[in-house]
């Protein structure tokens, strides 16, 4: 059990937190859990959704691979811990730029 700060970083709530690292991993914890867990990543959500203290925290700041960038078509595949700078890092220099759709 750890604190996890709340959004406003006023309190913190005491949370079951299980970092993730790789894919295999996640699998074997969703084995393990009984009980309502939800994905946290770098804790700069607005609000306090990404939250759970009755539940398990899946800290997936760990899953940050790049898995798949294609040039011709600009998709990039990556696990969820993956940060905005460092996509940006990968695409600015090849002329890509991240926009919503």
């Amino acid at each position: 059990m750890k604190p996890v700060p709340f959004w406003g970083r006023l309190s913190a709530g005491v949370h079951h937190a299980i970092s993730l690292h790789t894919p295999a991993h996640i699998a074997s914890v969703l084995q393990q859990t009984n009980s309502p867990d939800i994905a946290f990543g770098n804790g700069h959500s607005y609000g306090d959704q990404c939250l759970n203290p009755r539940g398990v925290l899946w800290h997936t700041a760990g899953l940050d691979h790049l898995a798949h960038w294609s040039l011709v078509t600009g998709v990039l595949t990556c696990e969820a811990g993956v940060l905005l700078q460092d996509i940006q890092r990968v695409l600015l220099p090849q002329g890509w730029l991240l926009h919503r759709e």
